[in-house]
């Protein structure tokens, strides 16, 4: 009985609604249980029946408008921002550089320019899975918009 309620408290990972913007799982009688690094969530209410829902990283998201919030929620930890906008700004110099001076084989480094310090945040001070990962698209665009909030005081850097 002690070993299952501390296996409990160590697996158990509150979800706050501010957070991800999970309906129904916000309440305290819910926690998601986090299965190995398969990414595989079940719920289980206080009876003990578990039932399976999607994790924050695989919710579908229908538009941009709705993917955003996710996006500026999985970019909370300022450092990890600020690489981000480091990325986005070498990857800009780097785009203006290669084409205004026509060498365009360096282009090939963009993504580790624009990518390497901005996974470098998630991993390491975020401490979650890039959305670039799962949605790479509107995680592209989720970049320069954060990056345009920030330039204009909107999101603190």
């Amino acid at each position: 009985m002690l070993s299952q309620s501390l296996k409990r408290v160590n697996s158990c990972i509150q979800i706050t609604q501010s957070r991800f913007a999970l309906k129904g799982l916000h309440n305290s009688s819910r926690c998601l249980y986090f299965r190995g690094f398969s990414g595989a969530f079940s719920s289980q209410n206080n009876t003990g029946n578990q039932q399976k829902t999607d994790s924050p990283s695989e919710k579908r998201f229908k538009n941009f408008e709705e993917f955003y919030p996710f996006y500026l929620g999985e970019h909370q930890n300022i450092i990890n921002r600020r690489l981000h906008f480091a990325s986005t700004t070498m990857y800009l110099g780097w785009l203006v550089y290669c084409l205004a001076t026509s060498q365009f084989y360096y282009l090939l480094l963009l993504p580790v320019i624009g990518y390497g310090p901005a996974w470098i945040g998630h991993f390491c001070f975020e401490k979650n899975k890039p959305a670039t990962f799962k949605y790479p698209y509107w995680s592209f665009l989720g970049d320069f918009k954060m990056y345009y909030e920030i330039w204009t005081g909107k999101i603190k850097f």
